[in-house]
């Protein structure tokens, strides 16, 4: 038994999904889920931490008798972004475990960087020298997300809308180059109730429909290519997924992705925008750009494998064979 904690999500959001990828592959003795208001993220799914021995749910931040009984006798506490409060650093601190904490750059808070018994990671390099000494700890991809035979039928996009400030998965970005290939011939998945042929005016637009999972996100019929124009930096989860499937995916030339191997495409530094890391630029994509890419990638099937290949042998970097006994050393250790 792995005598380390998770604080996990289990709703449809990122942290949820990471919360879950990592209990799966590196077994934590106990769990606390944190049921906070779903904010359009789906409603929460305890029952996903059922192969973990300890869990129990919380609604809202966790108060002081949860810290206590999540951290009592574990090695260490994994969490993802925060701690959800000042109960869990007293608890912390006076039972010695040690956090580890996955601070992604635009939303890390600096106080919670204050503790001595505190190991920081980064899910990449962007921003890292906000972090001190923070090291480089990828977000593994789950082996069991692998290519498949093609389903018949049109050229499968797809686009995962979100909910950061500032459409940062630039979703406006993207329908706007839809505009400018009236004439290509594609179906067009989006993972939004709100965007469809209708609300869009384009009838190539069908909706992603919404699952608890990653993995069943990328069941059959596959989407053949993911578009991402996102508009800042940092971790994006369905472009290591959509690797890990063969699936390339189309995102701006921005740090982090800027070398990552994925089709890439231009855009411009826009305004300052301040978050809780600090002040960013948020990106302006260039839409003839996207557009042109997008093309490419819809009307070349050569094109599209060339690329598939390219973001396989990414993710195989990703893997979790590759980075499980870092983990473990680090949670167990």
């Amino acid at each position: 038994m792995n005598d380390w904690a998770l604080i996990a999500r289990a709703d449809r959001g990122g942290i949820a999904s990471q919360s879950l990828n990592i209990a799966t592959q590196c077994e934590p003795r106990r769990v606390l889920i944190v049921d906070l208001d779903s904010g359009g993220r789906g409603k929460s799914i305890p029952s996903l931490y059922d192969f973990v021995p300890e869990s129990r749910v919380c609604a809202g931040y966790p108060r002081h008798e949860d810290m206590e009984w999540l951290c009592a006798g574990m090695a260490s506490l994994f969490s993802i972004e925060g701690i959800y409060g000042e109960p869990a650093r007293e608890v912390l601190a006076s039972t010695g475990t040690r956090l580890v904490l996955q601070a992604n750059p635009e939303l890390f808070v600096p106080e919670d960087l204050r503790d001595t018994n505190l190991t920081v990671v980064a899910p990449t390099d962007w921003r890292l020298e906000l972090l001190g000494d923070a090291e480089v700890l990828p977000v593994p991809v789950d082996s069991r997300l692998a290519p498949e035979e093609r389903a018949p039928g049109p050229v499968r996009v797809a686009h995962m809308t979100g909910n950061a400030m500032l459409d940062r998965n630039g979703t406006l970005c993207f329908l706007r180059a839809l505009r400018l290939l009236p004439e290509v011939g594609m179906e067009v998945l989006v993972a939004n109730q709100m965007l469809t042929s209708r609300t869009v005016r384009d009838n190539r637009v069908k909706r992603w429909p919404e699952v608890d999972t990653y993995l069943d996100r990328w069941a059959s019929p596959r989407p053949d290519i993911l578009i991402q124009p996102r508009r800042y930096g940092g971790l994006c989860l369905p472009a290591q997924e959509a690797a890990a499937c063969g699936i390339p995916t189309i995102m701006p030339d921005l740090a982090p992705q800027s070398s990552w191997p994925l089709p890439l495409f231009a855009a411009e530094a826009g305004r300052e925008f301040p978050m809780k890391g600090g002040k960013f630029l948020v990106a302006e994509p260039d839409l003839d750009w996207l557009a042109a890419v997008l093309r490419a990638l819809v009307e070349d099937e050569a094109v599209r494998a060339a690329w598939g290949e390219k973001a396989l042998g990414w993710a195989e970097s990703l893997s979790w064979e590759r980075w499980r006994t870092r983990y473990l050393a680090l949670l167990c250790g």
